[in-house]
């Protein structure tokens, strides 16, 4: 348990006063020479650290960048507990203000800690990775950034959405960029008088002239699928690279829809009739 500023007894305020009023010319000097030096080093470190996670090549971008702000705070924090005892500042009554402090901001920002554990667990499990294309929720769109308080997506409109990374975290996540697959899943209805043989085989040539369908992990698949109301449901199955799925997605539907006319397959559609009568 972290104590908090009440529990501090007088005498320790008292102590660190006499210490901060007597505090020598030279004392200050040295402090202020630690304090370049070690910003410096600071600096030196983080560059080193990122070339060297870089070069690695394992760690997705956010989670590198994420290290990397995490690291250059605990250097800091190393730097200032340094200057402190330079300067003759008790370090365990410094260290139980920073207690209670930190119990006061952690207690201010429980949404914020949300966020932040909630990005750490995002990082560490890696359901998406920057550049992925995913579903959360009712959002949809390209991750540009993984932050340590929120997730940014850029939808297809060039919108960024930021996400707090405690609700995505508890969202289910889509990944449509994980795989370099993807299959098409299209239902062409065709009328119950169409000749189905012939309709499957306008569909099945249409489909396989399009050099982007692939035959691995399996050849399109079109078939008699559902005897619905009002209509003949073929399903239409074929596999793809992933960059190509919207493309190939929207080709197929015109292609078809084109071909079936020009075969004299009808497409049924619903019809109103309205009727007039005169009173």
């Amino acid at each position: 348990m972290f104590a908090n500023a009440d529990s501090i007894d007088e005498g320790t305020w008292v102590q660190l006063g006499k210490v901060l009023s007597n505090l020598q010319v030279t004392k200050l000097l040295s402090a202020v020479i630690i304090l370049l030096l070690g910003l410096l080093l600071v600096n030196i470190l983080s560059k080193i650290l990122r070339k060297l996670l870089k070069k690695s090549g394992r760690l997705d971008l956010s989670l590198r960048e994420f290290l990397l702000k995490t690291i250059k705070l605990l250097l800091y924090f190393v730097l200032f507990i340094i200057i402190a005892s330079q300067l003759g500042i008790p370090i365990t009554s410094l260290i139980t203000i920073l207690g209670a402090l930190g119990l006061a901001v952690s207690l201010a920002l429980q949404d914020s800690l949300s966020n932040v554990a909630g990005g750490l667990f995002l990082l560490s499990s890696k359901p998406f990775s920057t550049g992925d294309f995913i579903e959360a929720g009712a959002f949809s769109g390209t991750v540009a950034e993984i932050g340590v308080i929120h997730t940014v997506l850029v939808t297809i409109d060039n919108r960024r959405i930021y996400i707090p990374n405690g609700k995505l975290a508890d969202e289910t996540v889509v990944n449509f960029s994980v795989a370099d697959k993807r299959r098409i899943d299209l239902t062409f209805p065709v009328a119950y008088e169409s000749d189905l043989a012939k309709a499957r085989a306008v569909i099945e040539g249409t489909i396989a002239k399009d050099t982007r369908v692939l035959s691995e992990p399996e050849p399109p698949f079109v078939r008699v699928w559902e005897l619905s109301d009002s209509s003949v449901d073929i399903m239409t199955r074929f596999w793809c690279k992933t960059e190509d799925y919207w493309e190939l997605r929207s080709a197929a539907l015109e292609s078809v829809k084109g071909a079936l006319d020009s075969a004299g397959v009808s497409i049924p559609y619903n019809h109103l009739t309205v009727e007039m009568k005169k009173q």
